[in-house]
């Protein structure tokens, strides 16, 4: 994977919420930052994601749409190490309450992504 950039995170973000109407103001643009740099550490595609979910869910850094962000960021990823990725807005929902309700650590989110993202045949 290259490195993310948080200018891609802001560009997913416009893409996904900006043609709904939704508010794409950045509310934290140093929570950004943080998760760019440990998303750019050398690492494991499923810590990577893991780290996404959490700190979108945990430190919100835009006023609307931080799940759906996370989801295109998570998607990014495992799509450029070849993984197949199909998350249902059901399991996500209870992921990220889990997370907001400080239940479920970065190791749970990380565990069960091994589970539910598969490695393409092609790949």
């Amino acid at each position: 994977m290259d490195n993310l950039t948080v200018d891609e995170i802001i560009a997913i973000h416009t893409h996904l919420i900006g043609g709904k109407g939704g508010d794409s103001r950045v509310l934290s643009e140093a929570g950004l930052h943080q998760t760019v740099f440990q998303v750019n550490l050398p690492g494991d595609i499923f810590h990577k994601a893991a780290v996404v979910l959490f700190t979108f869910c945990a430190y919100p850094p835009f006023r609307e749409g931080n799940v759906q962000t996370a989801i295109g960021i998570i998607r990014k990823i495992f799509l450029s190490e070849g993984y197949a990725v199909d998350l249902h807005n059901e399991d996500i929902a209870d992921l990220v309450k889990g997370v907001e309700s400080f239940f479920l650590e970065i190791k749970d989110l990380e565990d069960w992504l091994r589970i539910h993202v598969q490695k393409t045949a092609n790949r």
